[in-house]
């Protein structure tokens, strides 16, 4: 049986340790995921306090803020959430979709979504 010359890893590594006249094996890559790793989005009470252009009271945030927690058991919007990452066209669609599940959000839904490219919403 030939081994591949890198090593089989199993959850914790891998399963077979290297011989101890080798070196650990050289980086091949490094992968970065932006969004929710190195990179957080602002809070949506301030990007939704942004996209309405006025102020929104602790009372009417709570209710927008529930109405997008309740959106994400929508069918429409699991629905849409199916593949989101396959292309930018469904990613848009997922978003917006769920956005526009709160009627007061709905005319603001494409800004929401605006926002998520805007460096200025990025908190490190």
């Amino acid at each position: 049986m030939t081994r591949s010359p890198l090593p089989v890893c199993g959850p914790e590594g891998p399963l077979r340790a290297a011989p101890s006249t080798q070196g650990p094996s050289p980086v091949r890559a490094v992968l970065f995921d932006f969004g929710g790793t190195l990179f957080q989005m602002g809070t949506y009470a301030d990007r939704i306090r942004t996209a309405l252009q006025r102020p929104v009271g602790e009372r009417e945030m709570d209710e927008l803020l529930g109405g997008l927690e309740k959106g994400l058991a929508d069918p429409d919007v699991v629905g849409a959430q199916r593949g989101r990452d396959v292309s930018s066209r469904a990613h848009r669609h997922a978003f917006t979709t769920w956005y526009a599940s709160v009627r007061e959000l709905a005319p603001h839904a494409d800004t929401l979504y605006a926002q998520l490219q805007a460096p200025e919403h990025w908190v490190p």
